[in-house]
């Protein structure tokens, strides 16, 4: 078994050969050549190996895989299928943008990575919901839901009460979807806005923007407060990550 780290990380692995099998939070994963899953670092996990293998691990953190999951519990340690559908275009996509590592800039690299998660998550999105055991009319309201603030990250009136609205559903049951799932609604949508902004601010094509206009094109009304959230959500300011 490996415990726990202090690192708020996912690891999303890879397999190149042979066999694997992973268990977290309950899950159980047997994975086979070219099979992907996610593993939580701040949570312990074992990784059973029958055989000799060989796979790929890569680091993310967690900012990066919570804004595009309906639950970051339920994905742990969940079989990703590599060799059909969605899930074997992120593990082409992957092998291939370690492979080409070093003739990748860092831009295209961010966005390559972006890109992969996104598959990631819609891979893990299609399998549960070929799953009605787990795929309940629950996670799927949620995830229309989620879907409809990325569709309006930019209107800086976007609530709770305007989400409810929308869906013809009580502002209270919103409420408790959201908290199922460990985050308030308004924590959710200005965690989104966040990461946008960040996506922006590592994209050298839109330098010529300021922070200010990226912080308004993505719903924040005032820049303060934006430069306080992006500071404590990552842990640098918005001005020096610019400058990176």
């Amino acid at each position: 078994m490996i415990e726990e780290s202090s690192h708020n990380n996912f690891f999303i692995g890879c397999i190149l050969a042979g066999k694997a099998n992973l268990s977290q939070a309950g899950h159980v994963a047997a994975l086979e050549r070219g099979d992907l899953a996610i593993l939580d670092s701040t949570r312990s996990y074992e990784i059973d190996v029958p055989s000799s293998f060989d796979a790929l691990w890569v680091r993310v953190p967690r900012y990066r895989i919570e804004g595009r999951l309906t639950s970051t519990e339920q994905i742990m340690s969940q079989r990703i299928n590599g060799s059909a559908g969605i899930g074997h275009l992120a593990s082409v996509m992957l092998r291939s943008a370690l492979k080409e590592a070093s003739r990748i800039s860092t831009t295209d690299a961010n966005r390559i990575a972006n890109s992969l998660l996104d598959l990631l998550g819609l891979s893990l999105a299609c399998e549960f919901a070929a799953a009605p055991s787990r795929a309940t009319g629950r996670h799927s309201t949620l995830r229309r839901i989620q879907q409809h603030i990325d569709e309006n990250l930019d209107d800086e009136t976007i609530s709770l009460e305007t989400i409810a609205a929308a869906h013809s559903l009580s502002p209270r049951y919103v409420n408790k979807l959201f908290e199922r799932e460990g985050v308030s609604t308004a924590r959710w949508i200005r965690m989104r806005r966040l990461e946008r902004c960040r996506a922006d601010l590592e994209n050298h094509e839109k330098r010529h923007l300021s922070i200010s206009e990226i912080a308004f094109n993505h719903g924040f009304g005032n820049i303060s407060s934006f430069n306080r959230a992006f500071k404590a959500r990552f842990n640098v300011a918005p001005t020096t990550l610019r400058t990176r």
